[in-house]
């Protein structure tokens, strides 16, 4: 197998708590052109979470990293049905990134399973945090299942584009998310251009030339003149 030098992003996360919107856009993107490979040869992940996200340093790449999807030990072969799971029983994966209909039955999956645990990762990614924190494997599953994600704390560390992205990501009907991986990319990818318009046009505002304000009138106030102060000599005054 190949040897890998770096660290998981799940080690990172401990490090930095949250990362930069835009090594969250490529890393997202990295990890999505990677699993559209897998989908395209029917093999849906159904464990993503941080630590299968591997960063290697790479120089070459726009934010010095390289990201490897680990670990299929526990993927779904789509189009084989007579392919046998590592694990038994109806449930297989991690509850904090599990997709609702995977909370359900982990046969009933498909490309749109590892958006969803994608964008659990994103979620916590942005905010430090993954989107549900309950604790109780059945008090997990019920929150993927029916509780909205918090996506209000997104507001104070991404841009409304990505933030929209997330939104879809994390929808509980596969049918409202990303339809596939490349689906996926090409989101983010117009989110992070759609960021970079927005912040060159607040740019160009700010440095546009301030116009000159006119003051139509100026008080010149002179305070009054206040008389000297006695000179106190032995309790008597100069002029006694």
């Amino acid at each position: 197998m190949e040897r890998l030098d770096g660290e998981s992003l799940a080690w990172r996360l401990v490090r930095e708590g949250r990362l930069q919107e835009r090594l969250i856009i490529d890393i997202l993107r990295q990890a999505a052109r990677a699993l559209a490979a897998t989908h395209r040869a029917g093999v849906i992940h159904r464990d993503l979470k941080p630590a299968q996200l591997f960063l290697v340093p790479d120089p070459a790449q726009p934010w010095g990293v390289l990201v490897k999807v680990l670990d299929f030990g526990v993927c779904r072969l789509c189009e084989d049905s007579k392919a046998r799971l590592t694990l038994s029983g109806p449930i297989v994966g991690t509850p904090t990134y599990m997709a609702p209909e995977q909370c359900k039955n982990a046969r009933n999956v498909d490309a749109r399973t590892d958006v969803y645990s994608l964008g659990c990762i994103a979620f916590e990614m942005a905010t430090g945090q993954p989107p549900f924190l309950e604790k109780g494997v059945g008090s997990m599953m019920l929150a993927h299942s029916v509780t909205a994600p918090p996506l209000h704390l997104l507001d104070n560390f991404v841009s409304p584009p990505l933030r929209t992205v997330i939104a879809r990501m994390l929808a509980k009907a596969p049918e409202a998310r990303p339809s596939s991986m490349i689906a996926l990319d090409e989101a983010l990818s117009s989110a992070d251009a759609e960021r970079d318009q927005s912040r060159s046009y607040i740019a160009g505002q700010v440095t546009k030339p301030m116009e000159a304000v006119v003051c139509d009138t100026i008080v010149d106030q002179v305070a009054p003149e206040m008389p000297e102060p006695p000179d106190i000599l032995g309790g008597r005054t100069r002029n006694d």
